[in-house]
């Protein structure tokens, strides 16, 4: 490595520093991977194979409660009373910011009517996303085939 231009002298064997917090750690991730996976197992969760992101807390057997990982963004999946009380547990080690229900997930809208007990993703916001450089194209029209410069 060399001193940038002005700085030091030829010969000189001055060191730059290198001031990490700006550039983050390569393993910084794994770290942060590896606590949040010690905790949960802590707390009763397990992996599973199929997926490192996304783990299952049983009891008797049956699954209670889906916990899924994406960075440090987590989503618990089960009854209301058992998500807070695994939120205040995690709250006591890391900083949390409580959400709500979800609403978006990964830029995907999710609608949940536990009435009907349906479950609803979307991704029209992405589809009108990728449509946009388009809409003003000749040959754009609506549904009834009129052209409109509008679209």
């Amino acid at each position: 490595m060399e001193m940038p231009q002005g700085n030091g002298s030829p010969g000189n064997r001055e060191i730059c520093k290198l001031i990490k917090s700006l550039y983050g750690l390569k393993q910084a991730p794994h770290v942060w991977n590896k606590t949040l996976h010690r905790h949960l197992v802590a707390l009763g969760f397990t992996r599973l194979e199929s997926d490192h992101g996304l783990y299952s807390l049983l009891e008797k057997g049956e699954i209670v409660m889906l916990l899924t990982v994406y960075v440090d963004d987590l989503l618990l999946m089960g009854e209301s009373s058992r998500c807070e009380a695994i939120a205040r547990k995690l709250a006591a080690t890391f900083e949390l910011v409580e959400l709500g229900p979800v609403k978006y997930l990964l830029g995907v809208e999710v609608s949940i009517d536990r009435e009907k007990n349906t479950v609803f993703f979307s991704q029209t916001n992405h589809v009108e996303e990728i449509l946009i450089p388009y809409a003003r194209l000749s040959w754009c029209c609506d549904a009834r085939g009129n052209h409109d410069g509008n679209c």
